[in-house]
């Protein structure tokens, strides 16, 4: 499969940066918000908000600024890895592989494992 960047982005910390923010917005005291105080302030948004209302909440949480550090990780990281896609690990492990896989005869395969070792 292609490596794109909506895939990428879908098992990226981007995501986290987003939930933190919008989180902050509801917590108490320092104290993260449950499950249901979070799907509450979700409906609350969807019945009473409107796209200003969400923007606005993104703008106060610096999201900008959240999202620019969390994509230069997740970059960073791309760019250090030495395969990024399925095909880039294929091409790297056929490339380094020091050993050539034949097939054994007929005595290596009734004589098991106790004959290879």
């Amino acid at each position: 499969r292609c490596w794109t960047f909506r895939k990428w982005l879908s098992s990226s910390s981007v995501t986290d940066a987003i939930a933190e923010t919008l989180e902050s917005r509801i917590s108490r005291d320092g104290v993260p918000p449950t499950s249901q105080m979070q799907l509450e302030f979700a409906r609350s948004l969807g019945r009473s908000g409107s796209r200003d209302v969400v923007l606005e909440l993104l703008r106060e949480g610096d999201m900008t600024s959240t999202l620019a550090e969390s994509l230069w990780k997740e970059f960073s990281q791309v760019a250090e890895s030495t395969a990024a896609t399925g095909e880039e690990w294929n091409s790297k492990f056929s490339e380094e592989a020091k050993f050539d896989m034949t097939f054994g005869s007929v005595d290596i395969f009734f004589g098991g494992l106790e004959a290879l070792i």
